[in-house]
């Protein structure tokens, strides 16, 4: 029985124990009842053992109630409870509850004792009773439980920043393993599959989270949010959690409430967790995604015409590649497919729309935007032309290339329409101009109207041949078209291959550099002691035929056949070059005519169009490496008549960098003729003098006089005075007449040469066009008065007489007579260098004039210095003198 009792004992001090309070009302039911019918068995034995152990009376618990008992205070103190034996039966050691036994707190903190405290407490209480031991642990224990927490406590929960970023960033299972497993964001979280796709892809592929991508980053960070916001909750109420705010934030101010315990916690993760609301990192997330979704490069096609992508491109593609470093964008250039353009299809699968091209541009989107809007802006700011030729056939294709690449503005030519009909009902030849400013524009309008009149007049040059009759009777020479340049072949002898002969000393001086001057000596005395030039042409002599083959009269040709034989300006100018012909195949490089005779060789040539040859200048072999001596600096205009052989020739003198400030000069001193207006050029004498060319110049002076005196006095410009009109004005002639032209081939020489014979006189300073006069006053402003102006323009076209007259050519340089004297009475070698300023082509040739005051005789030592000076090859002027023997 009381074996049973102390059992039944110990069962009941387990509910005794686990009260928080220690109170009697922790007791079971069942303890309660059990104890009252073993009361007095239990007393009696309590009464022996107390009598046996009255020198050690046991310790009551402190702060005990009166009204328990001693059993009661015995087993709350956790003290062994004596069970009583038999008075021959020795006590066991004391009894103590079992670690089994014993259970902690609900919410007990956390237990920390170490052994020094135990022995000091064993010390202190004699001999340490294990009761007592036990005692002092709970009490700690409560003491430690109801301590208010510190700031260690609140940063223990704060994660590492290693797993913060790797949350940020993705890492799969950063913030997942802090949640608990039956978590609703770590089941959603496996739902979606956050772990990284399999390579293959797939359907299940889809689902996967990959590491690092937009996703991952999103789930991962959220449930570490989730999971120390969580943390902190459950361990802390809302009054420690201001408490630790004011503390970290001693300076800040709080309102009274200071906001709920979720803000609270939001706000101490920001500040001291440094770790950003879950919204904000979707939020940069979502931006970060937007920023690479743009920088994502695409493919969008912009679709152009011909002319905006000329514009577009620029010269050599030059500023289409600046668009594209400016708005970071690959382009290329293609042709638009015919799905894509849209336009209706003929019958025979043409399209009735003209070609358009396709910018295939690859970049960003924003990229696109900008190109876009480029495009837009382009289109507004175009300008359009419609020039009417003024006569000839449309242009061709490739002079039209040249134009638009000289004025930068697209040239087409346009299609005609009934509206844009002649009166005779025949189409006008139109050109449609594309520039992106109006100078562009205005400098294609001019080359295009030039060059349409170039191609009218060249259909009126007779195209002639010099070919050498061999007395020897070795075969006929034979003859082929030679690459001259891109797409153009020159039409020369088939050479064989030779052994260099030698050069003597005197022709050595002739073919090489200047001399120099020794001491003592001149310019003049140098130049005499060069021998004159013979005819070194070979065999035979040299005849002008026609592309017929028949023999002609050179002279008779150019001067009885002409609209003028004899006037008072004769004048004859060999210009040496070569006369090239156009490919019929522009993609193929093989000559269009092989090694023939001279028979075929003309009959080829006399089958091409006028406009599909032209003349290049050269110099001629023998002046390639001779310095030139006494330049000058001239200007020339020279406009043709629309319909019609008129000229009119507009030579300005330029200063000099020696004379810059040139003696003023009066319009009429430098209208005046010279010594070549008087001089008469005898070139036959057996046909009469014909006066067509004087007659030209006084019709038109004579219309140009009737002109003004009909005008009213107020509005009739008023002749120049025979003194000077403005300050340092340049000197200048001006010239009208005819020319005739005349081209010859040369194949068996160097170079072939063109001859061009006027017949001219001065044009009355009182008959000058007023456009004209004022482009010279112009001109010599801004060469003489004000630096700062522009340069003007000469006007592009005027009418004189009643005829309308066309710019033809705008060059300046500078001209130098060769130092070099040639058994040639009346002649002089000149070499010019020239800019065009029309096309800014610059170029360098030799020409011939004569003066025609010397006959026949003159005119025959002509022809055989040309002749001569065309036949020097190319090569020997880098021969050397042999050394003289000593």
């Amino acid at each position: 029985m009381a074996v049973r009792s102390r059992v039944k004992l110990l069962s009941g001090a387990r509910y005794l124990t686990a009260s928080r309070h220690g109170a009697l009302s922790a007791y079971s039911t069942s303890f309660v009842q059990e104890s009252k019918t073993s009361k007095q068995s239990l007393d009696d034995e309590s009464g022996s053992v107390a009598s046996s152990r009255s020198n050690h009376p046991p310790k009551e618990p402190p702060d005990s109630d009166s009204h328990f008992d001693s059993s009661a205070a015995k087993i709350f103190s956790h003290q062994p409870v004596i069970v009583p034996r038999r008075p021959v039966v020795r006590p066991p050691p004391t009894l103590t509850l079992p670690p089994s036994v014993s259970s902690p707190a609900i919410r007990s903190a956390i237990i920390k004792r170490g052994k020094q405290d135990v022995g000091k407490e064993r010390d202190t209480n004699g001999e340490g009773e294990p009761g007592d031991d036990l005692w002092s642990v709970y009490q700690g224990s409560l003491n430690e439980r109801d301590a208010e927490p510190s700031i260690d406590d609140l940063m223990a929960l704060r994660p590492l920043p290693s797993t913060i970023s790797a949350a940020l960033d993705g890492v799969l299972g950063a913030g997942r393993t802090l949640l608990p497993e039956k978590h609703q964001l770590r089941l959603d979280i496996e739902y979606l599959g956050a772990q990284e796709a399999p390579v293959g892809g797939g359907p299940k592929a889809k689902k996967k989270v990959v590491a690092g991508s937009g996703k991952a980053k999103k789930l991962e960070y959220s449930s570490l949010y989730e999971a120390t916001e969580r943390s902190i909750s459950q361990k802390f109420t809302v009054a420690q959690l201001r408490h630790f705010e004011e503390e970290l934030n001693p300076g800040r101010r709080y309102r009274s409430k200071g906001g709920s315990k979720q803000k609270i916690i939001h706000r101490i993760m920001h500040e001291q967790f440094r770790m950003m609301h879950p919204i904000s990192v979707q939020n940069q997330v979502a931006e970060l995604t937007s920023k690479v979704e743009e920088r994502k490069s695409i493919y969008i096609f912009h679709s152009v015409s011909p002319s905006e992508l000329f514009i577009l491109l620029g010269r050599d593609g030059e500023n289409l590649l600046n668009v594209s470093k400016q708005l970071l964008l690959n382009v290329s250039v293609d042709r638009e497919h015919p799905a894509q353009s849209g336009q209706p299809w003929t019958s025979n699968g043409t399209q009735t729309a003209p070609t358009r091209f396709a910018l295939r541009a690859s970049g960003t989107k924003a990229s696109h935007q900008k190109l876009k809007k480029y495009l837009e802006e382009l289109r507004k700011s175009v300008i359009t032309r419609k020039v009417v030729l003024p006569t000839g056939p449309p242009l061709l294709q490739s002079r039209l290339q040249r134009i638009s690449r000289t004025a930068d503005a697209f040239c087409e030519n346009l299609t005609q329409s009934l509206e844009d009909s002649k009166d005779d009902g025949l189409p006008q030849a139109l050109v449609l101009i594309t520039a992106r400013d109006a100078r562009n524009a205005y400098t294609a309008e001019r080359l295009v109207q030039r060059a349409a009149l170039e191609d009218a007049h060249r259909s009126h040059i007779t195209l002639l041949s010099q070919v050498r009759l061999s007395s020897s009777d070795s075969s006929k020479p034979e003859y082929a078209l030679y690459p001259f340049d891109t797409q153009n072949f020159r039409l020369q002898r088939c050479r064989d291959a030779k052994p260099e002969r030698d050069v003597d000393e005197d022709e050595a001086i002739i073919l090489g550099e200047r001399p120099h001057l020794s001491k003592g000596e001149d310019e003049g005395q140098k130049v005499t002691s060069l021998l004159a030039i013979e005819d070194n042409l070979g065999d035979g002599d040299a005849t002008t035929i026609s592309l017929a083959g028949e023999a002609v009269d050179l002279r008779r040709l150019l001067f009885d056949t002409s609209s003028s034989s004899q006037g008072p300006l004769r004048k004859v100018v060999a210009t040496f070059g070569h006369v090239v012909f156009r490919s019929p195949n522009p993609s193929s490089l093989l000559p269009p005519l092989g090694p023939t005779s001279s028979g075929p060789a003309l009959q080829w040539t006399r089958e091409q169009e006028s406009n599909s040859r032209s003349f290049a200048p050269g110099v001629v072999p023998l002046l390639v490496r001779l310095k030139p001596s006494s330049p000058r600096l001239a200007h020339q205009l020279q406009y043709h008549q629309v319909e019609g052989d008129g000229v009119v020739d507009v030579s300005v003198e330029l200063p000099s960098m020696d004379n810059i400030n040139p003696e003023p000069v009066s319009v009429a001193e430098a209208a005046a003729p010279g010594r070549d207006a008087i001089d008469h050029l005898e070139l036959t004498e057996k046909h009469g003098e014909s006066d067509s060319g004087r007659a030209l110049a006084s019709s038109i002076q004579a219309e140009a006089a009737h002109q003004s005196a009909s005008e009213p006095t107020e509005e009739t410009e008023p002749a120049l005075p025979a003194s000077v009109a403005d300050p340092d004005p340049l000197p200048f002639e001006i010239s009208i007449g005819t020319e005739e032209v005349a081209e010859i081939m040369m194949p068996d020489s160097t170079l072939d040469m063109t001859l061009r014979v006027s017949n001219t006189s001065p044009l009355e300073s009182a008959h000058i066009p007023e456009v004209l006069r004022n482009y010279l006053d112009d001109l010599s402003k801004f060469f003489t008065t004000d630096a700062d102006m522009f340069q003007p323009d000469p006007p592009q076209m005027f009418h004189l007489g009643g005829r309308q007259f066309i710019l033809v050519k705008n060059t300046s340089g500078e001209s130098s007579v060769a130092p070099i004297l040639f058994n040639a009475p009346g002649s002089s070698v000149t070499t010019e260098t020239t800019l065009d300023l029309e096309d800014n082509a610059q170029s360098t040739f030799t020409q011939v004039s004569y003066d025609g005051v010397h006959g026949t005789q003159g005119w025959e030592a002509f022809l055989r210095l040309c002749q001569t000076l065309a036949a020097k090859p190319y090569g020997q002027e880098i021969y050397q003198a042999k050394p003289s023997a000593p």
